[in-house]
């Protein structure tokens, strides 16, 4: 991931590991925020394939952001998939159709 954010090094941001969502008892693995957008970042260790389930996974997590979190319901929130052993990868974002600030995982 390190490697990933260097071109980003002169952006102010941050990185929180294994981030608590209060009251629901939910973990998102990393959460990156730079230039005010809120990446909920959910690693799938060994995965080779990407199941609904997790796409439902990291999504949940965004929903948790905008409906529980009283600083991020006015910021983009952007879930990311990274299932490890998957064979390629996308740097596309679409934004959702619900016009909520959350884009599709």
């Amino acid at each position: 991931m390190q490697k990933n954010l260097f071109s980003w090094k002169e952006e102010t941001g941050y990185v929180i590991f294994e981030y608590d969502i209060p009251i629901l008892g939910k973990r998102i693995d990393v959460v990156l925020i730079l230039r005010g957008i809120i990446f909920c970042i959910e690693f799938k260790v060994g995965e080779k394939i990407i199941l609904q389930s997790h796409i439902e996974q990291v999504l949940d997590y965004a929903l948790d952001f905008k409906n529980f979190h009283l600083l991020s319901q006015n910021r983009i929130i952007v879930p990311i998939l990274v299932p490890t052993k998957f064979n390629s990868s996308s740097n596309v974002f679409t934004s959702s159709v619900y016009e909520d600030s959350i884009y599709n995982p």
